[in-house]
């Protein structure tokens, strides 16, 4: 995934923050969940020579309802939250009306 595309998805997800406006995000495995973006889009502290760096740029949804399982726990769940970032996109962010905000091209 090229740097463009993975910011038009988090400002894709910031562009709710303020409104409060529950969003529906979709991974490739299933997973699906009902969320409300808990922070906006956040710069990472690490630097990328760091160990263990892995993007500049994140953000975090809290989840308000699981919709889909998902086949496995390739997406990580922290205490109802999930971290958006380059090692955790989902396929697809749309509104609770089917409005599709950003879909992830393969």
């Amino acid at each position: 995934m090229n740097k463009t595309d993975y910011m038009e998805m988090l400002f894709a997800i910031d562009s709710v923050y303020t409104s409060r406006i529950p969003l529906i995000l979709s991974w490739e495995n299933g997973f699906k969940i009902k969320c409300l973006p808990f922070v906006g889009v956040e710069q990472s502290s690490m630097e990328p020579e760091d160990e263990g760096y892995y993007g500049e740029y994140y953000t975090v949804v809290q989840i308000i309802e699981t919709l889909g399982q998902g086949l496995d726990s390739s997406v990580p769940v922290f205490n109802g939250y999930v971290e958006i970032s380059l090692l955790n996109v989902p396929q697809k962010i749309e509104m609770e009306d089917g409005t599709v905000l950003w879909t992830r091209d393969k």
